[in-house]
C-alpha cells in the first residue's frame, strides 16, 4: 500500500457518512501558482449544501488559511501568511493547498488563522450585497432578519463600518 503525505477532505457520495480523506498528488493538481501549508480550515453552510447535493459541485472545503511554502509568482513569497478562498473548486481542507494567486489574500496580522479562514465567504457575500449592490451609506436604515447567524452578524459589522443604522430580528426557535 502506497503512503501519501498530502491529503484533502472530500465527499464520495451524499451525506455525512461519505466524507473522508483522499490523497492529494502534486502531479494530479491542475495549474497552480502557490502551495500553502494549511494552518486552519473552516466548514460553512455551502459545504453542507454540497455534501447533501443541494449545490452541484464535486468538492468541499472553500475557506482556509496558512503559510505560503512555494510560490511561482511575485505577488506572494514563502513565509507569507494568507487566506485561501477556493470558491468553486473546493479541496481547501487539506494539509497543503495548491492554488492560483487569485484565490489568495494576505492574512491581516490582527486575525488568527482560524478567524481569518472562517469569515471570508460570509463577509465577501455581505459586502457585495450591501456595499456593491445595495450601495448602503452612512445614515441608511438596514433591516437584518435572523441577525444572530453568520450572515446577520457580518451584515451588522458591515453596516457599523459604513455608519448605517441597523434594525435586526432574531428568531426564538
Amino acid at each position: 500500500k502506497k503512503e501519501y503525505n498530502d491529503y484533502y477532505l472530500n465527499k464520495n457520495g451524499k451525506g455525512v457518512d461519505s466524507i473522508g480523506f483522499y490523497p492529494l498528488l502534486e502531479n494530479a493538481v491542475s495549474e497552480y501558482d502557490l502551495i500553502v501549508e494549511t494552518k486552519s480550515c473552516a466548514l460553512n453552510f455551502k459545504d453542507l449544501m454540497v455534501n447533501l447535493d443541494v449545490v452541484s459541485e464535486n468538492n468541499i472545503g472553500y475557506e482556509s488559511s496558512g503559510t505560503v511554502i512555494k510560490s511561482k509568482v511575485n505577488d506572494f513569497r514563502p513565509g507569507d501568511n494568507v487566506i485561501v478562498l477556493r470558491n468553486g473548486s473546493g479541496m481547501g481542507i487539506s494539509n497543503k493547498i495548491y492554488c492560483k494567486k487569485e484565490e489568495c489574500y494576505l492574512k491581516p496580522d490582527n486575525l488568527t488563522y482560524s478567524q481569518a479562514c472562517s469569515i471570508i465567504i460570509i463577509f465577501c457575500t455581505v459586502y457585495i450585497c450591501l456595499v456593491d449592490r445595495a450601495r448602503i451609506k452612512k445614515g441608511d436604515n438596514v433591516l437584518i432578519h435572523s441577525a444572530t447567524g453568520g450572515i446577520g452578524q457580518a451584515a451588522i459589522s458591515i453596516c457599523n463600518m459604513v455608519g448605517a443604522n441597523v434594525l435586526a430580528t432574531a428568531g426564538t426557535e
